[in-house]
């Protein structure tokens, strides 16, 4: 009878035991999926926001894309104008990614050699949407505000205020941003953006388009063109097509026409023209 008892608390104690252990094992399982998949998140949400520079603002890594918006400052704009440019650009603005390199270069009578950009700044990205674990949401705001869009609201502002020049090379200005921004080795495999805001109507000692409305399978075949030429591989380029007073017989469907073949004859597509009212 002794032995039974023995035997039967035995029993009773492994199987106590074993369920000890069961229970104990799926603690600790379910403590390390709880754990990684706490960390899973924190990765994730420290992901969504990189360590960027506090100087350029951009990733620690480089920029995401680039996006060079070109504004021709040689001939004054209307009040009007003014204002639906800024509202374009600003719309623009809130397109560029998280990451992406924002370099504007104005249009001017005497382009710069080599090319200086007015602004080159990485947009930091804006608080809506990070994680409170990684990041301080209304401080990221605020920078995107102070450091980025601010200064990039001032300096076009100021730009097209400007006006009256005595040239517009336009084309001169585009092949020296394709070298200056397009051509660097470390953004050629970048996606590229380049904003035009001009009357696309070219005026230099190499070409003007104030002497006729030559093709451009016309001036495809001169020195002027081979000089002017660019590499815009890979290249989206939006316009937004200021229209002049008294231009109209020079502003028609052959300069829109001339403009979309030269950017082809280059590598790169026109995504889009946007006329500015006013």
């Amino acid at each position: 009878m002794m032995v039974a008892r023995r035997r039967r608390l035995r029993k009773r104690r492994s199987a106590s035991e074993s369920e000890g252990l069961w229970k104990a094992g799926l603690i600790a399982a379910v403590a390390c999926a709880l754990f990684a998949g706490g960390a899973w998140i924190y990765m994730a949400a420290a992901g969504a926001n990189p360590k960027i520079d506090p100087v350029t603002l951009c990733p620690a890594d480089g920029p995401a894309g680039v996006a060079a918006v070109l504004v021709d400052t040689t001939d004054t704009l209307s009040p009007v104008q003014r204002l639906d440019v800024l509202n374009k650009l600003r719309g623009l603005r809130e397109e560029l990614p998280r990451g992406w390199l924002v370099a504007i270069y104005p249009v001017k009578p005497t382009p710069e050699q080599p090319p200086r950009a007015s602004l080159s700044l990485c947009n930091p990205g804006r608080g809506e949407g990070l994680s409170q674990l990684t990041s301080n949401p209304a401080l990221v705001e605020k920078r995107w505000h102070e450091a980025f869009d601010g200064p990039l609201q001032d300096l076009l502002g100021s730009l097209v205020s400007e006006g009256q020049g005595t040239s517009s090379p336009i084309m001169e200005t585009i092949q020296s941003v394709a070298v200056a921004e397009f051509g660097d080795p470390d953004k050629k495999t970048l996606p590229k953006r380049l904003v035009l805001v001009s009357d696309m109507l070219q005026y230099s000692r190499s070409f003007s388009q104030y002497n006729g409305n030559k093709s451009f399978a016309e001036f495809a075949k001169t020195g002027a063109y081979r000089s002017l030429k660019s590499d815009l591989r890979d290249v989206d380029v939006d316009i937004l097509y200021i229209a002049r007073a008294n231009q109209e017989r020079r502003q028609n469907a052959d300069l829109i026409e001339f403009w979309t073949d030269f950017f082809a004859a280059d590598g790169a597509s026109v995504a889009r023209i946007v006329r500015i009212f006013g």
